[in-house]
């Protein structure tokens, strides 16, 4: 499984990479918000199938099955996602405070100016100081690379696996 995990290190690597460039191009992310949180999903998808592949290839003698091709894509999801999150939460909670802080100030504002009875308006401004936090900010990548991880380990194994002659599969009668 070691090739599982350098391709997750890669995976890691890039995405931390592309963060850092998207914010050294945009710090306050006004243009770039979508694409500072799609970056580590999409990265960790694209490293996805080559780190399948070459785990089938080198550790498998060209041979896996489907089941054991699934459990190590997953595995790099897993912990792309986890390590993606750790890095987000320290990204906004120490190496970009002022982003979480000048989203904060702006929709507090459109909220101030939506004409809604004050309680509504109070109840707004909860909602939205809890989910501008480093904590809710890193756990929605986590989330979607960890999901979309899945769903493509799924489909990606079913294209990889190979059964060894003679072996059948759970799909053959």
């Amino acid at each position: 499984m070691r090739e599982y995990f350098k391709y997750t290190l890669i995976a890691l690597g890039v995405a931390i990479v592309a963060k850092l460039t998207i914010f050294y191009i945009d710090p306050l992310h006004m243009q770039s918000r979508v694409l500072f949180i799609m970056a580590a999903p999409l990265i960790t998808v694209i490293f996805l199938y080559p780190g399948m592949v070459a785990t089938r290839n080198k550790e498998f003698g060209g041979y896996i099955t489907g089941k054991l091709a699934t459990a190590g894509g997953v595995r790099i999801a897993a912990i792309a996602g986890v390590f993606n999150g750790l890095f987000d939460y320290l990204y906004y909670a120490v190496i970009n405070k002022q982003v979480l802080a000048y989203h904060l100030a702006q929709n507090i504002a459109i909220i101030k100016n939506s004409g809604d009875s004050p309680f509504m308006i109070e109840k707004s401004i909860g909602g939205v100081t809890n989910f501008f936090t480093p904590f809710m900010q890193a756990t929605f990548p986590m989330f979607i690379t960890i999901c979309a991880g899945f769903f493509f380990t799924i489909v990606f194994a079913y294209f990889i696996r190979r059964y060894r002659p003679g072996e059948k599969s759970s799909l053959q009668a």
